[in-house]
């Protein structure tokens, strides 16, 4: 079974930037809406050339994310178990707002979408 995943919601933050090793991460979180009533969020990761398409969006930008599911568990510091959802993103792509000005074919010029070779 393959674990893919698209979300479209809002980054809660703008995204940072800070390199590991030889290559580039981006990190951000973004809430989505479950239902009228409930939003979930979820951290972000993005590497090398996704990583840099995602950082140049903002806080409230809507985006669609296209990736895959990762789970996160840990003890913190009283022995409790924790776990938290990150989505690593293969490809990100900003919602153009209806006041945007200049669309290319529906989009904005700037925006293209790009796929990093993740390795597991």
């Amino acid at each position: 079974m393959r674990n893919v995943l698209q979300l479209i919601g809002r980054l809660t933050k703008d995204p940072e930037r800070r390199p590991v090793g030889d290559k580039l991460l981006v990190t951000c979180s973004m809430a989505y809406n479950v239902n009228k009533n409930k939003s979930w969020f979820i951290d972000v990761n993005a590497w090398d050339k996704t990583a840099e398409q995602l950082s140049k969006l903002r806080k409230g930008d809507l985006v669609l994310l296209h990736g895959n599911l990762d789970i996160q568990s840990w003890d913190d510091n009283h022995g409790n178990k924790r776990s938290k959802a990150i989505i690593n993103v293969r490809m990100s792509m900003r919602i153009p707002r209806d006041n945007d000005a200049t669309l290319e074919n529906g989009m904005p010029a700037s925006d293209q979408m790009e796929y990093d070779e993740v390795a597991f």
